[in-house]
């Protein structure tokens, strides 16, 4: 007599018995399931790396489009990581001190440099990584006159917000300046650009959620982390990346 442990069906076929043992049957499911994962890591890992290089591309064509001395006028660098965002970082040249109304030179900055950094950004070929953009407003830690520093916080957030706000409706009604190059570099109608402004550009004032230190400074342990000031107010344009995509494509990867 067969057991049910050792048997798991019976089947006849022109008069034999065959027995399909329960371990065989395990043994094939097993297989089946070891080829459909095989094939879906592999996917993530091409999808991954896919990333990674096209982030690698964007960096490189920013860094192609914007000279080194362009970028030292401006009182601008580019950042590979750990987002990729163009960082405006001269406080004296982006705005007065407690006022969110863009300085004069800062206008001028703007207008030679978004057009150009739109145009690599919007190029189809990173269209299905590429979520949006944002404009991320920071301040450091002060605010003259707050009673402490949660008070300081907040009106420097109601600040960078306002900040950011002023920066992108200059650049929504960049074609009315004549320092641009709009035309020029995208060829856009007036009405698709402020369309692509209103689906993929956001304005974030972050107060002084992510500050920059002097060297030295070890934030895990906190040790020797003193303040710049100075370069923790800044305005930086930050490309936003496809989450679930990348998290999908990465954790299939690990």
């Amino acid at each position: 007599a067969y057991s049910f442990a050792g048997v798991i069906m019976a089947k006849r076929i022109k008069g034999d018995d065959y027995w399909i043992p329960l371990a065989d049957l395990m043994t094939g499911l097993m297989l089946i399931f070891l080829f459909i994962s095989a094939a879906a890591i592999r996917n993530s890992h091409e999808t991954a790396s896919d990333y990674v290089h096209k982030k690698q591309d964007i960096y490189k064509s920013l860094k192609m489009e914007f000279s080194e001395k362009e970028l030292h006028d401006w009182g601008a660098e580019i950042i590979e990581s750990p987002t990729l965002s163009v960082r405006f970082k001269n406080p004296e040249v982006l705005f007065a001190s407690g006022k969110s109304d863009l300085q004069p030179k800062f206008e001028i900055i703007l207008a030679q440099f978004f057009p150009r950094y739109l145009k690599v950004v919007s190029n189809k070929d990173y269209e299905s990584m590429v979520s949006h953009m944002q404009i991320e407003g920071y301040t450091s830690s002060v605010w003259s006159g707050a009673g402490d520093i949660n008070d300081a916080f907040f009106n420097n957030m109601n600040l960078s917000q306002q900040r950011t706000i002023s920066t992108l409706k200059y650049l929504y009604y960049l074609d009315q300046s004549t320092e641009s190059n709009l035309q020029q570099e995208l060829g856009w109608s007036t009405e698709s650009y402020h369309k692509y402004l209103r689906n993929e550009v956001t304005a974030n004032g972050l107060s002084s959620s992510h500050l920059i230190y002097k060297d030295n400074c070890d934030i895990e342990k906190n040790s020797n982390c003193v303040e710049d000031k100075q370069r923790s107010q800044r305005v930086e344009f930050t490309i936003i990346f496809n989450s679930d995509q990348i998290a999908n494509s990465l954790a299939g990867a690990n």
